[in-house]
């Protein structure tokens, strides 16, 4: 069964939406007392939901509850619309906890909480207050204001959060936040590292969010997506080689500005060509603090001040 078009699925809120509020009759009272929260509206392939000790597979129309977590295959994909008429579209190897949710019709209040544990998830707020919202992942925590969003979790709980629509502000673990007001900007945030600065999402992103929206036929996924993930992949491959480059290219600067310090305080201070009074200040500290051992080795162990420094 095909997933439906993202769009078109949101505007089968009324219709669902109607029908689902009518099992929350007992909305307000505690979560765990709502056995169901929301619906499967399409299905491709292996998809289940494990709850506590038990696992039963999700088919279309199938009931999701509070604790649920959802789990995807590697060539499988859903849709769910939630009582509050939220729309979630999960992609391919992903799993998500459904946290917390409790929705008052009446007030159209209550709380929305799930946890992104790995792979690529579309998520449309319903009509609950904005602040009713949290989205979490390994590495950030998502709150938003009238928000579409693409969020992809990796191995090792990178985060890249892509804004389709709204506002959003991604925090990490330390309290460090970053605000998309930009559709088509994203965030990323690694392990212990504060969220990036807003900048163009990668096409490659902008390009998987896409076809989860209709990723396929049958039981496949289509081509369009698996062209957009290696691209991703290969683009992360890039920027982690260009990462490393990077390193490697300040070692060696530092290495090198802290011989040419020591090699200045054998000369009597003399700062060698091309070295700066600041260069000399910050690997000043660093020698002090024991850096550039070994280097004597190269000079005779300091005898002979400034012995070759002429040269």
């Amino acid at each position: 069964m095909d997933v439906l078009n993202f769009h078109a699925a949101r505007n089968l809120r009324a219709g669902l939406a109607a029908a689902l509020v009518a099992q929350a009759a007992l909305a307000a009272v505690p979560a765990a007392a709502q056995q169901s929260i929301g619906t499967a509206v399409a299905v491709i392939s292996d998809v289940r939901a494990e709850h506590g000790d038990k696992t039963r597979p999700l088919k279309p129309k199938s009931k999701v509850q509070y604790e649920d977590f959802v789990v995807t295959g590697g060539e499988a994909s859903t849709q769910i619309m939630f009582l509050d008429e939220t729309v979630i579209s999960i992609g391919p190897g992903a799993s998500l906890l459904l946290d917390a949710m409790v929705y008052d019709p009446g007030s159209k209040d209550g709380t929305f909480v799930v946890t992104v544990k790995k792979g690529l998830v579309r998520f449309a707020s319903g009509v609950q207050p904005s602040q009713n919202y949290l989205i979490k992942t390994p590495t950030s925590s998502i709150g938003i204001r009238g928000t579409e969003l693409d969020i992809l979790v990796e191995d090792g709980g990178e985060t890249s959060v892509m804004l389709r629509q709204g506002v959003i502000t991604v925090t990490d673990a330390g309290g460090r936040a970053v605000e998309l007001t930009t559709p088509g900007t994203f965030t990323n945030v690694g392990t212990g590292a504060a969220p990036s600065a807003p900048a163009p999402a990668p096409a490659a992103l902008k390009n998987m969010g896409k076809s989860l929206t209709n990723p396929g036929q049958g039981n496949g996924l289509s081509a369009e997506w698996r062209e957009a993930k290696a691209a991703w992949v290969a683009d992360r491959k890039a920027v982690a080689a260009g990462l490393k480059a990077d390193r490697a290219e300040a070692h060696d600067t530092s290495q090198s500005l802290q011989q040419a310090a020591k090699l200045a305080r054998k000369a009597g201070g003399a700062a060698p060509a091309g070295l700066t009074a600041k260069d000399l200040s910050e690997v000043g500290a660093a020698n002090a603090a024991g850096h550039g051992k070994g280097l004597d080795k190269e000079h005779g162990k300091g005898k002979g001040k400034g012995k070759g420094l002429s040269k």
